[in-house]
């Protein structure tokens, strides 16, 4: 993401602490604060594009708990900004304390047949303005600035 133009686009935002419970290359479980609910999320690689993902409510507390206690001091805390593109909307996310400094941007297609460059909405299959190229690490799922990054969650 560059700059800020995309924040006066923003209709909501949320705070999100989340850690990882388990991870391996086909699937991770996450527990996850985003304001005031609480969930559990198991996901799975369904193809190279598409994951399978089931979410649970919880009791705060026992995010709480999972979160200082059993996730090996690995718990990442961001804003994800909700950014509408047309049709799409885009979801920002701005990291605090472990990965301060890095704004990722991205967007759910409806389906994994939706290329990115066919959506009408965008340039390049981009928001016009504020996103670029994106760079990905396919061994965290994070984009990266050169820094080492905690696992995806």
């Amino acid at each position: 993401v560059v700059g800020n133009d995309w924040k006066s686009q923003t209709n909501r935002k949320i705070h999100i602490r989340d850690g990882l419970l388990s991870y391996s290359d086909a699937r991770k479980v996450r527990v996850r604060i985003a304001d005031d609910v609480a969930t559990l999320t198991i996901k799975s690689k369904k193809s190279k594009i598409a994951n399978f993902e089931c979410e649970y409510p919880i009791p705060i507390l026992d995010a709480e708990h999972l979160l200082k206690y059993e996730c090996d001091g690995s718990v990442l805390s961001k804003v994800r900004h909700f950014v509408a593109v047309g049709d799409l909307t885009w979801e920002v996310d701005v990291y605090e304390a472990l990965l301060d400094g890095i704004v990722l941007a991205e967007v759910e297609l409806p389906s994994e047949e939706s290329p990115l460059m066919a959506c009408p909405t965008l340039r390049f299959g981009q928001p016009t303005g504020w996103a670029r190229r994106p760079v990905y690490d396919s061994r965290t799922g994070i984009a990266s600035r050169g820094r080492p990054l905690a696992p995806p969650v």
